[in-house]
């Protein structure tokens, strides 16, 4: 942030990196900035191969004194397909293992499949509340074929 302590109607400039932490590349995409929850502008960002960075910035016209909330937004209209890729069971039965980390975002649907030859541990419903939350299924096909 540019400068570090503005006044008001002072022009505040933001550098904003964003990473592919993924194993793959991302496809272009759009960041969004906020402040105080309230939109300020957007950029797109260009296609980043597996661990490459971005760096955008953008400007905002202070027009409050004080502490702000500053928010940029990657990805903020769902362009880019998020993945991870399961190996089996890599701690045992009870625990999957990905390739790479990943951030579950709140209000964000996920779709995933797993694909599975046992049927230990698998609930056979489309709705089962845990105690961090519910999973929700649209569909459920067994090893054989079977949807259930």
């Amino acid at each position: 942030m540019d400068p570090y302590s503005p006044q008001k109607g002072a022009t505040v400039t933001f550098t904003v990196t964003l990473k592919n932490q993924g194993s793959g590349s991302a496809g272009s995409s759009t960041v969004k900035y906020y402040i105080d929850d309230s939109y300020v502008a957007s950029d797109s960002v260009p296609s980043l191969s597996a661990g490459s960075t971005s760096t955008q910035t953008f400007t905002w016209t202070a027009d409050t004194c004080g502490n702000v909330q500053v928010k940029a937004v990657a990805d903020a209209n769902n362009a880019v397909s998020e993945s991870a890729s399961w190996n089996g069971y890599g701690e045992g039965w009870d625990t999957l293992t990905f390739e790479s980390s990943f951030t579950l975002e709140a209000g964000k649907t996920y779709n995933y499949v797993i694909k599975t030859g046992s049927y230990p541990q698998i609930h056979h419903t489309h709705a089962l509340q845990t105690e961090n939350g519910w999973l929700n299924g649209t569909k459920f096909v067994d090893a054989n074929g079977k949807r259930v």
